[in-house]
């Protein structure tokens, strides 16, 4: 008799355990439901990339970290690249520009993207704080920083 009522408790407690864990699981899918906040910057208009602008990618990528900075600009600049250049591939050549020393160049491809109304991208801006620091250029450096900064809400300096 003992057995029988030790074995009915036993089950009784693995359908309240099964029953427990079913209740954990769909909180816990209510929960994820939810939508996160770093999921809103992807809205339903979201286009991935064009092969076009995969390739200018990849080729500017190589050329900088071969350091071949007249030909990525060469390349970044070229007029069949019109239709595919973006924010992202301006980063790239400002840091193909910073690594190189030529902080200037890197600037000019900043003011470029600033006047065709392209937004200057947080990785633009870092490659070309980078520069500045590489180059010595602490007081543009300091700038630029409190600039981003600033751009945030998060200056604590002046």
């Amino acid at each position: 008799k003992k057995y029988i009522q030790n074995n009915i408790q036993m089950a009784d407690n693995k359908n309240q355990n099964r029953s427990r864990n079913r209740r954990k699981r769909q909180h816990s899918d209510d929960r994820n439901n939810k939508e996160h906040p770093a999921k809103k910057s992807f809205s339903p208009k979201y286009q991935p990339p064009s092969d076009a602008a995969l390739a200018l990618s990849a080729s500017l990528k190589n050329l900088s970290s071969k350091k071949r900075l007249r030909e990525t600009l060469n390349l970044y600049n070229d007029a069949s690249n019109d239709d595919v250049r973006d924010s992202h591939h301006g980063s790239i050549v400002v840091d193909c520009c910073a690594r190189c020393g030529a902080v200037e160049e890197g600037e000019k491809i900043i003011q470029n993207m600033k006047e065709s109304g392209m937004q200057v991208s947080v990785q633009a801006n870092t490659a070309l704080l980078k520069g500045y620091a590489h180059s010595g250029q602490m007081a543009k450096g300091f700038e630029l920083y409190a600039s981003m900064c600033h751009s945030k809400g998060e200056c604590h300096f002046e």
